[in-house]
């Protein structure tokens, strides 16, 4: 069965990957006996792949092959990201911290200077 590349695969991929470079960072930064000098090459190697196939318009383009791509690289993320958890005996650990949902917030501030700057004509529209 033929896998259709959509937007929600290059999601999920990319997701894959930034939880990869997570783990790598939460287990050096808390597990002593964390080697990750031996887990970084291949973190380096996925985030290099990744940035060589994705670009900003990615998910503009509907039906792209490069969101399976994304999507095989996002898996080969998950096995890596499980074998570091096994690695320290670790079964989970706690999710990053939110970021910043930068186009949402353009989108509500856009509004709000709109209605700032057209106040005045909407008052006088509703008089």
């Amino acid at each position: 069965m033929a896998t259709v590349c959509t937007t929600p695969l290059c999601k999920s991929g990319r997701a894959a990957v930034a939880k990869a470079r997570w783990t790598w960072q939460y287990l050096k930064d808390n597990y002593p006996g964390f080697n990750a000098g031996s887990f970084n090459p291949a973190i380096q190697s996925l985030e290099a792949s990744l940035a060589s196939v994705d670009s900003w318009y990615a998910d503009f383009i509907p039906f792209n092959p490069v969101c399976c791509t994304i999507e095989d690289l996002g898996a080969q993320a998950d096995i890596l990201t499980n074998q570091m958890l096994g690695s320290v005996g670790a079964v989970n650990i706690p999710p990053p911290p939110a970021q910043t949902d930068w186009v949402t917030l353009a989108v509500v501030a856009g509004a709000v200077l709109l209605l700032v700057t057209y106040s005045p004509q909407i008052k006088k529209a509703m008089r």
